[in-house]
């Protein structure tokens, strides 16, 4: 029997769910009244994320304090800011050298299998803009995939940085709005503890990270195990960057899974806390019914009209399991020997396709250029960008969440 970690060991993780993240917390709860708070989504809306002058003192402190990258590597002769930038270089490449696969795994996997957990699925549903702009909200999460995923991101003021903070203030800023309008905060806090805690928050980033993984491996797209240790470290990186570590120790890394092994070992241990049946789960059923009428929606015309309207729900079963489906109320694909057959010859010819141009000299370059225009293109489309994590649809809804009972 494999060795276990602190990753099965509930005592573990139910540490973890009790803490959300205090500095922001902190921050948030010394803006004082409405016209204080509004402050900060001024500060949020600015481009670049820069601090205005007249920003609150608590803002300034809080800046002051997430600035930079928090340290993942002892060796500081080797790595004098903390991070290995060269394995995360091929981490990132990893991802962009996949891009329309790791795009397919991301929508048809790790969003929706993650729907299953009703202490995730009910926060993402406070907010009734779901109903309205549900691609929107789905394709901003793609949105900050591909901008973690960029070039730079992770200098001391790289897009990283200001999205991490960014969404941690929003966090706060649910914490905050939930406690103290949403009606059924009682009873989820009773049941589920505080909303987006530290376990959730580690739960959501394996999406990010060993759910594409495992998708990626799931399709036969070329992902060696050195391949999946370097693209989880770009996300071993930002969970710190996300304030997943112990209070006030910014620079400690024990409480994000260290390798792919142990963040499957901690998946496997959410999976077994938190998923339930369909019936149990009504907002994750009607998130993931969202994602699958996003999918469907990306697929050109022509390729409806020759019979792949069910291409994204036989990937959704190949990616998920039927387990997966039935948890989140989505009937598997049955059958279809045919169009099953076309879709695995289509997707591994085209991996097969770009393994080659990566081969050749300038390769990769264009294999990038062409990556990240497919990516803003699958987002535009959608009406994608708006930058979101396991939050409502965007400032408008927390404001108007903010003045209603619930």
């Amino acid at each position: 029997m494999a060795a276990t970690t602190k990753w099965s060991d509930d005592r573990f993780l139910d540490d973890l769910r009790a803490h959300s993240d205090a500095r922001s917390d902190a921050c948030v709860a010394q803006l004082g009244d409405a016209s204080t708070y509004m402050a900060l989504f001024r500060t949020m809306d600015a481009n670049g994320g820069a601090l205005p002058t007249d920003a609150p003192a608590p803002l300034a402190d809080f800046f002051a304090a997430s600035q930079g990258i928090p340290r993942a590597e002892t060796d500081a002769q080797r790595f004098p800011d903390g991070v290995d930038h060269e394995r995360m270089a091929r981490g990132k490449e990893v991802f962009l050298t996949r891009a329309t696969v790791a795009c397919l795994v991301l929508l048809a996997k790790a969003l929706p299998e993650g729907y299953a957990a009703p202490c995730l699925s009910q926060i993402l549903s406070l907010s009734g803009d779901l109903k309205h702009h549900p691609f929107r909200r789905l394709l901003g999460v793609l949105e900050m995939v591909v901008t973690v995923m960029t070039p730079g991101a992770f200098a001391p003021d790289g897009q990283a940085v200001i999205i991490a903070r960014q969404i941690r203030l929003m966090h706060s800023g649910i914490r905050r709005f939930a406690s103290e309008r949403w009606a059924g905060y009682a009873t989820y806090t009773a049941r589920y503890g505080l909303p987006v805690n530290l376990e959730d928050m580690l739960g959501t980033i394996m999406g990010f990270s060993y759910l594409v993984i495992t998708g990626l491996q799931t399709l036969d797209a070329s992902v060696t195990a050195a391949h999946a240790e370097d693209y989880y470290y770009v996300w071993r990186v930002y969970a710190q960057l996300m304030g997943i570590h112990p209070p006030d120790n910014r620079d400690s890394s024990e409480w994000v899974p260290a390798s792919v092994a142990e963040a499957g070992e901690f998946y496997a241990s959410y999976v077994r806390r938190h998923y339930t049946d369909a019936a149990h789960n009504p907002e994750g059923v009607q998130l993931a019914r969202e994602n699958l009428d996003m999918l469907e929606y990306l697929i050109p015309k022509d390729l409806r009209h020759l019979g792949l309207q069910e291409a994204p729900r036989y990937y959704m079963t190949e990616l998920i399991g039927p387990e997966g489906c039935a948890r989140v109320g989505l009937a598997p694909v049955r059958g279809y020997p045919i169009t099953k057959w076309g879709l695995e010859f289509a997707l591994h010819a085209w991996v097969a396709f770009w393994n080659l141009v990566d081969d050749v000299p300038l390769g990769r370059d264009v294999h990038d250029a062409i990556s990240r225009a497919f990516l803003r293109h699958v987002i535009v489309k959608g009406d994608g960008g708006t930058i979101t994590f396991l939050i409502p649809d965007d400032l408008k809804s927390i404001r108007e969440l903010a003045t209603k009972g619930g």
